[in-house]
């Protein structure tokens, strides 16, 4: 989608003049699959996590384990 290919080139473009490191996870259209990478990263102790959710009533717990941590 060109929409997120621009949205990601100018996350990443912010990131690399602050100095920061940017990690892209494709979820496939599966709303287990982004889940488990957002629980991926809160184990490995992202200070931020941007999401365009695959579900939006499912990304909730997703959101909820972001919040918690």
């Amino acid at each position: 989608n060109p929409h997120y290919v621009l949205l990601y080139q100018a996350i990443q473009d912010t990131a690399k003049a602050n100095g920061d490191t940017v990690v892209m996870l494709d979820p496939l259209a599966d709303s287990a699959k982004q889940l488990a990478d957002v629980e991926d990263l809160v184990a490995q102790g992202c200070d931020a996590i941007i999401i365009a959710p695959v579900d939006s009533k499912g990304i909730s717990v997703a959101l909820k384990q972001c919040a918690d941590d």
